[in-house]
């Protein structure tokens, strides 16, 4: 979970420093997972994960993570996870993530008898 928490946070510090123009260049490059297309002169830029497109004021659920990134004029301004579940008892078992389902519903669930 830690290792998680981590790289969120780490993604959001590098995207939101990488979508600052500094007043003496251009803007820093980002990691090849996230990448910026450009603000529009409309606001309604798209966004860019690895390979996917999420169109301006949309949402996209990544399929074996369970996050959820939401994109506003070519920025991801949210990301959304699943909480880290203990098993709290003999009787109960965390059911694993669903990649079927988008946010929240493919987050890990416990289930006790």
């Amino acid at each position: 979970m830690m290792e998680k928490i981590v790289f969120l946070v780490v993604l959001f510090v590098i995207t939101v420093n990488a979508q600052e123009k500094t007043p003496d260049g251009p803007l820093p490059a980002l990691p090849p997972e996230i990448s910026q297309l450009g603000a529009s002169a409309t606001g309604s830029a798209p966004c860019r994960i690895v390979d996917k497109i999420i169109p301006h004021g949309e949402e996209w659920t990544h399929p074996e993570k369970c996050v959820n990134f939401f994109c506003y004029d070519g920025k991801i301004i949210n990301v959304d996870y699943c909480d880290e579940l203990k098993s709290t008892g003999p009787n109960c078992i965390i059911v694993p993530i669903r990649p079927n389902l988008d946010y929240p519903y493919c987050c890990p669930k416990v289930v006790c008898d």
